[in-house]
């Protein structure tokens, strides 16, 4: 279950607060708080992360680089949020605290303390921040993948589907040893 904790904090009393073993995130002032992940959500990550790190290093430039999270990143004023990965079009600095470079790709892994959250809350600040590609991963299910202006265009992948922002990198719904 998210816990919502007051009162609301500014951007630099949020960023004072002591490390925990909680991810948490800024959202207009309060303090939102999630439980850990159940193993299925860090299998799934863990899956996308190596899928879009092979996707990162077959890129010419090397600018591309893939965190996951726990990480920081800004999404405009009093909006810091811990997406669980977020695929930046250039390295950000390795001190900077929030990342302050907009994601050219965020995924959202939903556990069931945090679906309604991630696919409804954290898709409209990501919208409003300009994220040009969206992925909300359901473990046991579908991807959804949304983009464009306010991440309006979406489309339900059962299977493989190409990123539709990003030339040659694609989202594999399936599991296991054929999924890449």
């Amino acid at each position: 279950m998210l816990a919502i904790h007051e009162p609301h904090l500014t951007e630099e009393e949020f960023l004072r607060l002591p490390e925990g073993p909680h991810r948490m995130e800024l959202l207009d002032g309060q303090v939102v708080v999630s439980p850990a992940p159940l193993p299925l959500h860090q299998r799934e990550v863990l899956r996308l992360t190596l899928h879009l790190h092979a996707w990162v290093q077959a890129q010419a430039s090397g600018a591309w680089e893939v965190v996951g999270a726990p990480l920081d990143t800004w999404f405009g004023p009093g909006r810091i949020l811990e997406p669980d990965l977020v695929l930046f079009p250039r390295r950000p600095g390795d001190r900077e605290h929030p990342v302050r470079v907009l994601p050219a790709l965020v995924v959202e892994v939903s556990s069931p303390s945090t679906r309604r959250y991630d696919r409804e809350t954290k898709r409209r600040v990501y919208a409003d921040a300009g994220v040009p590609e969206l992925w909300l991963v359901d473990p046991e299910g579908a991807i959804d993948v949304a983009w464009g202006p306010g991440l309006a265009a979406e489309l339900a992948v059962g299977t493989l589907a190409p990123s539709p922002t990003l030339p040659g990198l694609s989202v594999d719904a399936r599991r296991g040893p054929d999924a890449g």
